[in-house]
């Protein structure tokens, strides 16, 4: 169990991470769905790291009608065996 004030200086960190690269824009989810937009949900990932609490906001569900969006993906590369 992560000490919830830690927790919320991690959080506030990601955020104004997010916010100094202009990540995301707030907006009514009515407005974005009139506008054809998708509403992406997304939740926190909170882990303890050398004596710190480190989170990240990550978003969830990137299928569309026309499938799987390989350019939103992060590869993750196959476990092999050097030399054989």
């Amino acid at each position: 169990i992560l000490p919830m004030e830690l927790v919320r200086e991690g959080r506030q960190a990601d955020m104004s991470g997010l916010a100094e690269r202009k990540a995301y824009e707030v907006r009514p989810r009515s407005e974005a769905r009139a506008e054809g937009a998708k509403v992406i949900g997304v939740r926190w990932v909170d882990t303890a790291k050398a004596g710190k609490v480190r989170s990240r906001l990550v978003a969830q569900d990137f299928n569309t009608d026309k499938g799987k969006v390989d350019e939103l993906c992060a590869a993750t590369p196959p476990w092999y065996q050097a030399g054989g």
